[in-house]
């Protein structure tokens, strides 16, 4: 049957003009909910133009498959720019670095205790735990001996967060827009201030819930370009690096992606970031990122969190 119709002018011509209109609306999302849920799936769609292209090779149709590996290449060149391919993670200027991992607590499996325990004995300097709940608060504290330092926001819903650190805490600060707070904290890294940030967003279901999650981001930004550009971003976005959302976010805080690619990896014979991740580390322009790494535990090797190594750049100010 498809050999059959494959040999039609309009058939193929339908088939391309199908292909360049979910490159287009993928790269260029209109405020419509579900073709912006479409554009989050852009990697696997990368990988569907780029095997549907080897596929037509096979039957040597040329208009049909370089506009496949065309829409593949636009696509590439599309999540390309929402990484940062300049990272070098070998540049380490000396062994004064900045450690900081964030966890999504929701994310962990029943053996919590024994990931937590995992977790703390790395060489982390500041923890940033989300969906900090009361059930979570006293397995916490009992790491009080490796992590003296502590700054907290309880809550029953998902907007709790703690930050655990083994550098002295100077102050905290809860920031409320549209009801929702974000607790940042201050801290002192080779004799200057630098703010950490946790950021948590709902995960879009609807229109009106990223435009929401929009105007949120872009007045957290301000509130960031007011503390200067020594700050460093954390937490779940619940957002795609490559979102509308995210590259306004970024661009209008001056934020850097801790990450180096987005393309999905192999770990452990299973495929990850198949979809993109949705929780992100960004770092302001005063400092170089030289490490960033995600953290997988369990049977299933499951994602529940990322850490990020930062030092000071030369130009710092």
């Amino acid at each position: 049957m498809f050999r059959f119709l494959i040999k039609y002018k309009s058939v193929q011509y339908a088939i391309i003009l199908g292909m360049l209109l979910v490159t287009a609306i993928t790269i260029f999302p209109p405020d419509i909910y579900f073709i912006k849920q479409t554009a989050t799936h852009a990697v696997p769609l990368m990988l569907t133009f780029l095997f549907m292209g080897l596929f037509l090779l096979t039957f040597k149709l040329k208009k049909l498959f370089f506009t496949s590996f065309a829409c593949c290449a636009s696509l590439c060149f599309f999540l390309k720019s929402a990484s940062n391919g300049s990272l070098r993670f070998n540049d380490i200027k000396n062994q004064n670095v900045l450690n900081v991992g964030h966890v999504n607590l929701a994310s962990l499996e029943n053996d919590f205790q024994e990931v937590l325990d995992s977790l703390i004995q790395m060489p982390i300097d500041v923890w940033c735990f989300q969906e900090y709940t009361p059930d979570f608060a006293p397995i916490l504290s009992s790491y009080k001996k490796i992590f003296p330092y502590k700054a907290e926001m309880l809550r029953i819903d998902p907007f709790g967060v703690v930050f655990l650190s083994k550098i002295p805490i100077l102050s905290s600060d809860t920031i409320l827009i549209e009801n929702i707070p974000s607790l940042n904290i201050n801290v002192r890294y080779e004799n200057s201030a630098v703010r950490i940030y946790s950021v948590y967003s709902m995960p879009p279901t609807n229109e009106e819930s990223y435009s929401t999650t929009d105007a949120c981001l872009q007045q957290m930004a301000k509130v960031m370009v007011e503390n200067g550009n020594s700050n460093i971003v954390l937490g779940d976005f619940n957002l795609v690096s490559w979102s509308k959302e995210i590259k306004n976010f970024r661009s209008s805080a001056k934020l850097f992606n801790s990450r180096r690619d987005i393309l999905p990896i192999f770990h452990k014979g299973s495929l990850t970031n198949i979809n993109g991740a949705i929780d992100h580390i960004f770092f302001g322009e005063n400092f170089n990122c030289v490490g960033f790494n995600e953290l997988r535990f369990g049977k299933n090797n499951s994602h529940i969190g990322i850490t990020g190594r930062y030092q000071m750049s030369a130009n710092h100010n």
